[in-house]
C-alpha cells in the first residue's frame, strides 16, 4: 500500500521506499543470523563483486548499452556469494566478505586509472550513492527483484529466530542450518546486487536500523525484522527528500548521518559494558 502510494506521488521515491526495504531486511536478518550487531548487508563480499563486475563493465564497454553495467554488476554478486559458500564456513564468511571488498576496492581503484576522466566520474558518482530516476520498465525490474527478497527474508523470519538460538533449536523444528543460511546469504546477496547495480553504495542504514529497532523491540527475530524493515524503507524515504533539498548523493548523507549515530551507540555500549566500581 505504502509502495503504491509513493509509486503515485513520485517514481524515486518508491524506489527509495523499496531500496530502504532491502537495505533493513538483509541488515537485521544477517545480524540475527550471525548474532552480531555490526552484521552489514554489505559485508558479505556481494558489495566487493558487485562494484568490481559493474566497474570492468564500464572499462570496457562504456555506455554502449545502458544495461551493461548493472547486469555486470548483479553476475558480480551472485558469483562472489556462491564462490564464498564453495571455499568458507559459516563461521569464517564474514572475514572471507571483508577480505574480498578490500582486494575488490584495489582493483577499483585501478580500473580508476585506466578510465578516462569522465568515465571516471561517472564511476564514483555512481559508487557514492544516489536514487535517480528509472524509466518504468527498469523500475519494474528492480521493485519486482527487491520485494521479492525481502518477501523471501520476511518468511524466512521465524528460522532466523531459531538459528540465533542455536543450529540446536532450529534441527528440533525440521530446518538443515547450512542449507537455511545459504538459503538466506543468497537472498540478501539478490537484494544486495539490485541495489548496488542501480544505485551504488547506501550505507548504515541497513546497519542502524535494525540496531536501534532491538533496543526497542527487543529481539525476537519475527518481530524485529519485519518491524525495523518497514521503518528503514521511510527512514530512507526521508533521506531522499533531504537529499533533493541539500543536492548531495544519498549514500553520502547517510555516512555523515550515520556515522555519528553509530559513534554513540558504540559508545553507548562500552559504558553500559563497564562494571561500576565500590
Amino acid at each position: 500500500m505504502l509502495s503504491a502510494l509513493f509509486l503515485f506521488l513520485d517514481a524515486r521515491l518508491c524506489l527509495a521506499f523499496w531500496i530502504g526495504l532491502g537495505l533493513t531486511a538483509s541488515g537485521a536478518t544477517l545480524q540475527g543470523l550471525f548474532k552480531n550487531p555490526l552484521a552489514d548487508p554489505y559485508i558479505l563480499g556481494v558489495s566487493g563483486g558487485a562494484s568490481l563486475f559493474g566497474s570492468l563493465a564500464m572499462t570496457f564497454w562504456g555506455n554502449a548499452n545502458p544495461l551493461m553495467i548493472p547486469m555486470a554488476s548483479m553476475v558480480g554478486a551472485c558469483v562472489i556469494c556462491l564462490l564464498l559458500f564453495r571455499i568458507t564456513s559459516t563461521e569464517s564468511i564474514l572475514l572471507a566478505g571483508l577480505l574480498v571488498n578490500a582486494f575488490a576496492s584495489s582493483l577499483i581503484s585501478l580500473v580508476k586509472i585506466l578510465l578516462p576522466a569522465e568515465q571516471t566520474q561517472s564511476l564514483l558518482f555512481w559508487l557514492l550513492g544516489a536514487v535517480l530516476p528509472l524509466d518504468s520498465k527498469t523500475l519494474v525490474f528492480v521493485g519486482t527483484a527487491i520485494l521479492a527478497g525481502v518477501f523471501f527474508l520476511l518468511l524466512k523470519s521465524h528460522v532466523v529466530e531459531l538459528l540465533s538460538r542455536g543450529d540446536h533449536e532450529a534441527q528440533q523444528e525440521g530446518f538443515n542450518p547450512a542449507h537455511e543460511r545459504r538459503m538466506i546469504h543468497l537472498g540478501v546477496s539478490l537484494i544486495v546486487g539490485v541495489i548496488i547495480s542501480f544505485c551504488g553504495f547506501i550505507g548504515f542504514v541497513g546497519l542502524l536500523v535494525p540496531q536501534i529497532a532491538r533496543r526497542i523491540l527487543g529481539s525476537n527475530q519475527r518481530i524485529l525484522i519485519p518491524v525495523s524493515t518497514l521503518c528503514g524503507a521511510l527512514i530512507l524515504v526521508s533521506f531522499d527528500l533531504l537529499s533533493r533539498v541539500v543536492h548531495l548523493p544519498m549514500g553520502i548523507l547517510t555516512a555523515l548521518i550515520g556515522t555519528p549515530i553509530f559513534g554513540f551507540l558504540a559508545y553507548a555500549a562500552h559504558r553500559k559494558n563497564i562494571p561500576s566500581t565500590p
